[in-house]
């Protein structure tokens, strides 16, 4: 298995708070995305889309399903 973290992940920018920053991440004020590893590409036969917890009526999609909806433009 190769390692998870790449040899060049590492800090890009100096950070004043750098004890709590993880190790390949840095401050920005920006919209922060933050990922230490590959992405995962789940089977989209295997994905769904669920609705549960305080609902009426629990239900789940499969992927399938949803394409299957139909769909609207909505202008203000």
């Amino acid at each position: 298995m190769p390692p998870f973290f790449n040899r060049g992940f590492g800090r890009k920018h100096p950070a004043p708070n750098a004890e709590r920053i993880p190790p390949g991440q840095y401050e920005t004020v920006d919209w922060p995305v933050l990922t230490a590893g590959p992405t995962p590409r789940p089977a989209l036969s295997s994905w769904t889309f669920s609705l549960d917890g305080l609902v009426e009526s629990p239900t789940k999609w499969f992927l399938g399903a949803i394409y299957q909806f139909t769909s609207a433009v909505i202008y203000e």
